[in-house]
């Protein structure tokens, strides 16, 4: 195989017929040509050359169909492509969420803030694909970090209070 992937091809020239043994016929270099020689007329004796072999086998485990491009997309579409390929932006922005209603000593706004920061991190990973989860994850990560300065502004006010 060379660098790019693709088989080793031999070079142009005279080989033994794969469908006539008996019988030389031009190999071009990609392909087998009508150009077809008998045995009879041969200058020298063959060597040990063998026919082209197939292409090496490649198994197509990577395969998939082809997805409809980004902008073609429904918003549940979207939304399970984001889940698919970037869990943490999306369990970051539910976290961030949850933080608005329920935040007991900031522990879920610091979740929020660092799965966000992963999605956001895997989402540079993913640059290539259709839908990377990145606005997912920022988003998270702006509301994870409004959730946190929430509880300090109420945290501060009852402590206001209290003085």
């Amino acid at each position: 195989m060379t660098a790019a992937g693709t088989a080793w091809l031999p070079a142009p020239g005279w080989y033994p017929d794969p469908s006539n043994s008996g019988n030389l016929r031009w190999w071009d270099g990609d392909a087998w040509t009508e150009h077809v020689s008998t045995a009879a007329h041969r200058a020298t004796p063959p060597t040990a050359i063998a026919p082209p072999s197939m292409a090496e086998y490649i198994p197509m485990a990577s395969f998939t169909r082809p997805a409809p491009s980004a902008q073609n997309l429904t918003r549940s579409q979207r939304d399970w492509e984001i889940r698919r390929n970037n869990v943490m932006a999306y369990v970051g922005l539910v976290l961030a969420l949850i933080s608005l209603l329920i935040n007991p000593f900031a522990i879920i706004s610091i979740l929020a803030i660092i799965f966000s920061g992963i999605g956001v991190a895997r989402a540079q990973a993913l640059q290539g694909q259709r839908v990377t989860g990145r606005g997912t994850a920022i988003t998270g990560l702006i509301i994870g970090i409004a959730g946190l300065f929430l509880l300090l502004w109420l945290v501060s006010i009852h402590v206001r209070q209290l003085f």
